[in-house]
């Protein structure tokens, strides 16, 4: 299954909605969209939608830290929706569901 990126913008806030399996074969892709993202978001939030993932495994996982580092770095903030049970079980599992900040649907619609 193929990695595809939707993007959107409202107001100060950018909108990513992910779609596909995030794997070691896709992580590289994964980040190098949000590296792009965030030198374009400086100070900016950015909403990473995950309902259309339905698996992520620990490169996956790790691409997502590094962006979220890289954008409070840049002053911006990283935001998470819509995950998938198979996903929130992974960042549980991880205890990235204390690091990572989650926004409810309504939050994160453009």
């Amino acid at each position: 299954m193929a990695l595809e990126f939707e993007t959107s913008k409202l107001d100060d806030v950018i909108y990513l909605r992910v779609r596909g399996v995030l794997d070691a074969q896709h992580a590289p892709e994964f980040g190098e969209q949000l590296r792009t993202l965030t030198a374009s978001a400086s100070g900016n939030r950015i909403v990473i939608n995950l309902q259309q993932v339905p698996f992520m495994d620990s490169t996956g996982v790790a691409v997502l830290v590094q962006g979220s580092k890289l954008i409070r770095n840049n002053g911006g903030e990283l935001m998470i929706s819509q995950v998938s049970p198979n996903v929130m079980r992974v960042f549980r599992v991880t205890l990235l569901d204390q690091f990572l900040t989650f926004v409810d649907e309504a939050e994160a619609t453009p």
